[in-house]
């Protein structure tokens, strides 16, 4: 199961479709949507030193959430929005109207859905990959080696039923995260975060 999927099991996509005003497909789809970006930002962010140690602490901080989560699902009246603008910022590079903008221009999603959406997922995806590091899903080298091994087996290995999520995650790295050097990466703290999602996938 990838990650997405196992993010989707998660959410009380019922709910949320009735909170958004939607069918609980369209919920589904553009959720899906959403946690690729997110972790495609993640990724990007993993593959530079700064941004590394800035997502490490912040998986610190939603470890606990991340447990909650598996166990019991995601209570949407649990997750702090705010904090879900925050990372959509810090994750994407860009405010929640321009990434949802830049999702909806590549998807054909509504964007005032996906505006929506990524404050409220943002938290649920750092918790995510938060327990996932809390469990010692990754290689030893820390919880940055987490995100971008994780991430990196998503979008960069995938699987060979997601290459829209590939794709996804690529355009929005480009648009929203710059370009990245690829020798800075392997020479970098990033490089080393950046093999961890593989795992857990």
């Amino acid at each position: 199961m990838t990650a997405i999927n196992e993010i989707l099991g998660q959410l009380p996509l019922g709910d949320m479709a009735k909170q958004l005003g939607v069918s609980q497909n369209e919920a589904k789809t553009a959720s899906s949507q959403v946690i690729t970006s997110l972790l495609g930002g993640m990724t990007n962010n993993a593959q530079q030193s700064s941004g590394a140690d800035s997502l490490a602490a912040a998986l610190v901080k939603h470890v606990a959430a991340g447990q909650t989560f598996a166990t019991n699902g995601v209570n949407l009246d649990k997750v702090d929005t705010e904090d879900g603008s925050k990372i959509v910022k810090h994750t994407l590079g860009a405010s929640t109207p321009k990434a949802a903008a830049a999702i909806a221009e590549k998807t054909g999603s509504d964007p005032s859905l996906l505006q929506k959406l990524l404050p409220m997922l943002a938290p649920v995806v750092m918790a995510y990959v938060a327990n996932k590091a809390g469990k010692g899903a990754a290689p030893a080298g820390g919880t940055g080696n987490v995100v971008g091994s994780l991430v990196g087996g998503l979008l960069g290995g995938g699987s060979s039923g997601a290459p829209s999520s590939a794709g996804l995650g690529s355009m929005l790295g480009g648009l929203l995260g710059g370009g990245q050097d690829s020798k800075q990466q392997q020479q970098s703290s990033g490089g080393v975060l950046g093999n961890l999602l593989k795992d857990i996938l």
